[in-house]
C-alpha cells in the first residue's frame, strides 16, 4: 500500500511519511477515506536510519528554498482543482507553504468522511473547514495590557466567497482560519497567514509556515516582508468566557517578521467551528511593545 511505498524511500522523516500517505489516501479514496495519527514524538525521526536527523538550514537556505516554493505557488494557486496541490505536498511535505497547499485541498474537496472521537474524546472532524456563517456575529473585550483599560470590539460575518469569509471591521478569513488581511494591522498576506494547523484541530498538532506580508500601518507601511510562524495545539479544555462555558482547543503560535525584528506571540482557545473565545497577545518590536487580552462577551449564530 502507500504506507510501503513511503518506508521503502531512503531517509524518510517520520511526518513526511504519514503526510504522503494521508494525502495519497485522500485522493486515491476522493475524500471517502482519511487517515489520521497520534503522535508524542518531539524530535524528527528517520526510517532507514534509526536515528534523529537535525539538520539546520542557513537563513539564505531557508529564504531560497521559500522562494522557489512561493513561485511555483503562485502558478497553480487559482487552480479550482485539488490536483496540483496534492502534486505540490508530495513534493514540498514539509516545506514552508505545506500547510497552505493541504487547506487548500480541504477548501476545494470537502471531505466525505463522518465525524468520530480519537481515545480522549476530543472529536475528530472529517472537514477541517471552519463553519463560519452569513450574520455570525461576535463581540469581545479588549483589555489593555498596560493601561487595563477596556473597548468593545464586535466582529460580524458579512460575506462568504470563493473560500473566504469578509468581516464588517475589515478582515478577511479563509474557511481554513487564515488570515488574508488583518483589520487591526490592515497587513495583507500572501499566501494567507497560518493560524491553525492544516489537518484537524487535536491536542499535539503543529504547523510552521511563511508568508509575504505586506505592511498595512507605522513607518513601514507598504513595505514587504516575511511573516514566519510556528504553531501548535497544546491542550484540549473547557473554558468560561463572559459569553458561557464551552469546549476549546489551547493554540499557542509564535511569529517573526522580517526584516524588522518583530517577534509576536500569541495563546487563544477556539472552538471546533472556529470561534475565537479568549486570546492572549503580546508583540515586541524596534522601539515597543503592545499587550492586550480579549474574551468573548457575546455569540450569536447567523443563519444557516
Amino acid at each position: 500500500g502507500f504506507l510501503l511505498q513511503e518506508l521503502q524511500k531512503p531517509t524518510a522523516r517520520i511526518e513526511d511519511v504519514f503526510k504522503r500517505v494521508r494525502f495519497a489516501v485522500r485522493k486515491a479514496s476522493n475524500g471517502a477515506q482519511i487517515p489520521w495519527e497520534t503522535t508524542s514524538l518531539e524530535d524528527d525521526f528517520v526510517f532507514n536510519s534509526g536515528v534523529k536527523k537535525i539538520v539546520e538550514q542557513s537563513k539564505r537556505e531557508i529564504d531560497n528554498q521559500f522562494d522557489i516554493e512561493k513561485a511555483e505557488w503562485d502558478r497553480i494557486k487559482e487552480n479550482k482543482s485539488a490536483d496540483p496541490f496534492y502534486a505540490f505536498i508530495q513534493k514540498y511535505p514539509n516545506g514552508l507553504m505545506a500547510a497552505t497547499a493541504s487547506n487548500m485541498i480541504e477548501r476545494l474537496s470537502v471531505a466525505k468522511t463522518e465525524t468520530v472521537k480519537d481515545k480522549l474524546g476530543q472529536t475528530v472532524s472529517a472537514s477541517a473547514l471552519l463553519q463560519y456563517k452569513l450574520g455570525d456575529n461576535v463581540t469581545y473585550e479588549r483589555t489593555d495590557g498596560f493601561t487595563k483599560n477596556k473597548e468593545l470590539i464586535r466582529r460580524t460575518v458579512e460575506k462568504i466567497n470563493d473560500g473566504k469569509a469578509y468581516f464588517s471591521d475589515g478582515s478577511i478569513l479563509t474557511l481554513s482560519g487564515e488570515t488574508v488581511v488583518d483589520s487591526q494591522f490592515n497587513h495583507m498576506f500572501d499566501p494567507p497567514l497560518v493560524n491553525l494547523p492544516s489537518a484537524n484541530l487535536k491536542i499535539g498538532a503543529k504547523w510552521q509556515s511563511r508568508s509575504k506580508i505586506k505592511m498595512g500601518r507605522g513607518p513601514v507601511m507598504g513595505q514587504t516582508g516575511s511573516f514566519d510562524v510556528e504553531g501548535r495545539v497544546t491542550a484540549f479544555e473547557s473554558i468560561t468566557v463572559r459569553a458561557g462555558t464551552f469546549l476549546t482547543y489551547k493554540v499557542e503560535v509564535l511569529g517573526f517578521i522580517a526584516p524588522w525584528g518583530t517577534r509576536r506571540e500569541a495563546i487563544y482557545w477556539i472552538t471546533s467551528d472556529g470561534f475565537v473565545l479568549k486570546q492572549n497577545f503580546e508583540s515586541r518590536y524596534r522601539g515597543g511593545r503592545e499587550l492586550w487580552s480579549e474574551e468573548a462577551v457575546s455569540i450569536t449564530r447567523g443563519a444557516s
